[in-house]
This record gives C-alpha cells, structure tokens and sequence, in this order.
C-alpha cells in the first residue's frame, strides 16, 4: 500500500495504484501491517479492512490534492473571495477550511476524525 507522499510524486499517481491488489512479493509486507495492528487488538479480518480503508481514504486524498494542484495552477483569482461568502455566516466562519493550502495537515486531520488513531 503506496504513501501519499508516493503517489504524489506521479500525474494521476492514485488513478494509475487504483483497483490493484498486493503482488504476491507484497504479501508479505501487508502481513507484516497485520501483525502490528493485531497487536492493538482488532482480528485480522478487521484489521485488513482497516488498511483497506486507509488506502482508499489516501487514494481519494491524492487524487483531490493533485486536483487542488492543477486548479489552482489555472484559476485567475482565489477560491472563495469574501465578497462571495457575504451572506453566508456559517461557511464564512470556516472559509479557512476551504482554502487551506497546509495539505498535509488537513490529511492527518481526516484520518484522526476517522477514529484509526493512524
């Protein structure tokens, strides 16, 4: 299973690892995932969907990134101008939220929300 880091590094990194299955040289890697996660209590089952999980979520993760990347590359002028957000009291609160640029940070903060403490 890729980092994101990984896949970053490639156009359409996420699209291309997509709907693959570990290799059978990789197997024993993802036992080795296994392992250290059924050490924190879930059985394996539960476990692998968990790594299932988290390779999805980095998988929707890159592909939005390098998405942002090249919109924001092509736009004229910023997301969300203030002008924009006038009347719209709740989301000009968090407007911030929208244009965050610190990728890395909003990554950690998906996946501590999603309660796997990864």
């Amino acid at each position: 299973m890729p980092s994101a880091p990984a896949l970053l590094a490639y156009r359409d990194g996420a699209r291309v690892h997509a709907g693959t299955l570990p290799t059978e040289d990789e197997l024993p890697a993802v036992e080795a995932k296994l392992s250290e996660l059924c050490r924190a209590g879930p059985r394996p089952r539960a476990a692998l969907r968990l790594l299932r999980t988290v390779d999805r979520y980095i998988m929707g993760w890159v592909t939005e990134e390098q998405a942002l990347r090249r919109d924001a590359a092509e736009r004229a002028r910023p997301p969300f101008p203030d002008e924009a957000l006038r009347d719209l009291p709740l989301l000009s609160e968090a407007a911030d939220v929208l244009r965050m640029t610190d990728h890395d940070a909003d990554f950690d903060y998906g996946l501590q929300a999603t309660g796997c403490g990864c």
